[in-house]
Parts: C-alpha cells; sequence; structure tokens
C-alpha cells in the first residue's frame, strides 16, 4: 500500500521551523517527514538517510542534532538502531 505524506500549508511559517540555521537544515527536515512512518518515526542512520535526501552523512547528523536542541524530532536508541520520532 503507498503511503501519501502531506507538509502542513503553514510549514515555512512555523517559528521553530524558520529558527533552523539554514535551508538546507529545513529540507533535510522535510525529507524526515516525508520518510517517517504513520506515526512520524524512522531509522536516523545518517549514511542511509544521506543516500536517500542526497547530503553527505555528517551534514544529516549535524541536522539531526539541530533539530534535536530545536525540540522538532527526538533520537533515540533501541537496541543496535537509532531511529528519530517528530514531535
Amino acid at each position: 500500500m503507498a503511503k501519501q505524506r502531506c507538509l502542513p500549508t503553514n510549514f515555512f511559517k512555523d517559528p521553530d521551523v524558520m529558527a533552523l540555521s539554514t535551508g538546507d537544515v529545513r529540507l533535510i527536515l522535510i525529507g524526515l517527514v516525508l520518510n517517517a512512518d504513520d506515526e512520524g518515526r524512522g531509522l536516523a542512520h545518517a549514511r542511509i538517510l544521506g543516500r536517500e535526501l542526497d547530503y553527505p552523512p555528517d551534514a544529516i547528523e549535524a541536522a539531526l542534532q539541530e533539530m534535536e536542541a530545536c525540540e522538532l524530532v527526538q533520537c533515540y536508541q533501541v537496541e543496535r538502531h537509532r531511529y528519530y520520532s517528530l514531535r
């Protein structure tokens, strides 16, 4: 079954989103939203996300840390794998 994801129409009016340091970080956030499951969770593996979103792994990791500091995502570990949850 195909999944569809939509961004809210006021996405770029959200002060938390606009507080992110660069447009690239905002694009990575959009990629996380579009790749998340129905509960807003996904694999937070920088190399895999980097391939999917066409960014180097270090840029993905820095963006995840910035988004976590801004409380837009929460990263957590389950056994050997790291995941993110959209807030």
